[in-house]
């Protein structure tokens, strides 16, 4: 199990160092175990069954974005189809043009890293209400 704490700003770090590898539940095992351990904290089973439990924490976590943003943040990290294995900065370009910009453009701060805290957001406020 994990030590982080369970906010915005650990949630927000943590989903950025799994999007290099992105957030399915095959990668979130191999690459991000502590991600998976804070999100499913309390729940059992393996540590395959709680990826997936993450993976589907993360995807709930991005449809209150729209139906642009919602879809352009699941390509970012992996979700959608034709994503899995594909590199992020390809990934990244795909969500930059679903939104009609550039991806530097995307990928500065205000942009992939507001799109970031607000999936946290989301996440902490769910499991908070769930609490």
């Amino acid at each position: 199990m994990t030590n982080l704490r369970f906010d915005v700003p650990t949630l927000t770090r943590e989903l950025r160092a799994a999007m290099r590898h992105g957030a399915r539940a095959a990668s979130l095992a191999e690459h991000a175990p502590g991600l998976v351990d804070l999100l499913t904290a309390g729940h059992g089973g393996t540590g395959d069954e709680r990826a997936l439990i993450a993976e589907q924490i993360i995807r709930e976590a991005t449809a209150p974005l729209g139906d642009t943003v919602g879809p352009a943040m699941r390509i970012m990290l992996g979700l959608e189809p034709g994503t899995w294995h594909t590199r992020i900065e390809t990934r990244r370009e795909r969500a930059a043009d679903m939104l009609d910009i550039g991806a530097g453009t995307f990928r500065r701060p205000h942009r992939e890293g507001t799109y970031l805290r607000d999936i946290a957001w989301e996440i902490w406020r769910t499991h908070r209400r769930a609490a």
